[in-house]
């Protein structure tokens, strides 16, 4: 039977163990920190989404609207029709979106009656109807007009538009002018 013998401590060993058990703790401690942080991160912004972008304005979207129906390039090729069904869209549903009522699933005659009810797009209602008359040659009596009509009847729903988004400009009077 032997003697119990004393350990010898090797404390330089000792001090490199101990050193690396304290390093892997502290990392093992900042990646949970960091895990943490980024679950909470994440479930903050799972619940609170970022809010919608703002709706693009009826002027705008009907601009850009016209410029594409322009580049399709169904004048240049005689799909009159067609062309004249895609603007009429266009302009019943910004003058909808003008003055509140939907106005794509009507006929022409159904347009100026409901905004003349409405009372907010009476103004629009004589031009509308003029404008959607002559597209309705084209949709509905298979009317063949130049293309440069229907070029036309684009280029005055675009002044319409643009008119409409232009903000009102205040007029200075004589006497307020130093």
């Amino acid at each position: 039977v032997r003697a119990p013998s004393s350990l010898d401590l090797d404390m330089a060993g000792l001090l490199i163990v101990l050193t690396a058990a304290a390093f892997l703790g502290a990392v093992l401690l900042a990646l949970t920190i960091f895990l943490v942080w980024r679950w909470r991160r994440r479930r903050a912004r799972a619940l609170n989404p970022a809010p919608p972008p703002p709706p693009m304005p009826a002027d705008r979207r009907a601009l850009e609207a016209l410029d594409a129906l322009l580049a399709e390039g169904w004048l240049e090729r005689g799909e009159l029709k067609r062309f004249a069904v895609s603007l009429a869209e266009i302009g019943k549903g910004f003058v909808g979106e003008l003055s509140g009522v939907p106005l794509l699933e009507l006929t022409t005659d159904e347009c100026v009656r409901a905004l003349r009810v409405s009372g907010l797009g009476g103004a629009h209602a004589p031009w509308l109807q003029s404008w959607l008359t002559d597209l309705d040659m084209v949709k509905f009596a298979e009317a063949k007009p130049p293309a440069d009509q229907l070029r036309d009847a684009a280029i005055a729903l675009r002044r319409v538009v643009e008119a409409q988004s232009r903000p009102a400009v205040p007029r200075v009077s004589g006497a307020d002018t130093p």
